[in-house]
């Protein structure tokens, strides 16, 4: 049988002097036992899968950011939109890149907040979030 040892509360250094015999003395055994839990086997198809969709975001963020560094019309055009609290227009904007996935968008006067998500089935299995700012 294993045994553990408990020991009174450490004191701090200021006090140790005073208190030699106390410091990391045993003065209880008691016995314990190790509790192991039981992990359930894991299946990475949906994890997979959710990679596979990342990484589909990943290139259709690419393709806004690609427009919007190139084409200094169109990030004044979303910047405008954005000014006037024209959330249709910014989302057309955005879409208008050539992506297919679901697009959230947020603004405030110092940037644009950017949502890109994807579902498998009827779960959202990932997101990409990307903050861009214009002040």
């Amino acid at each position: 049988m294993q045994l553990f040892y408990c020991y009174r509360n450490a004191y701090p250094s200021y006090m140790r002097e005073n208190y030699q015999q106390v410091v990391l003395k045993p003065q209880c055994q008691i016995p314990y036992q190790l509790f192991y839990r039981q992990l359930p086997q894991v299946d990475p198809s949906f994890f997979e899968e959710s990679v596979k969709s990342m990484q589909k975001l990943l290139s259709e963020a690419s393709l806004v950011l690609t427009k919007l560094a190139s084409s200094k019309s169109f990030a004044q055009k979303v910047m405008t939109a954005a000014q006037a609290s024209n959330m249709v227009e910014v989302e057309r904007l955005i879409k208008s890149t050539g992506i297919h996935s679901t697009v959230e968008t947020a603004f405030n006067p110092d940037g644009i907040i950017l949502k890109l998500s994807s579902k498998i089935g009827n779960l959202e299995c990932c997101h990409l979030s990307l903050g861009l700012r214009w002040q």
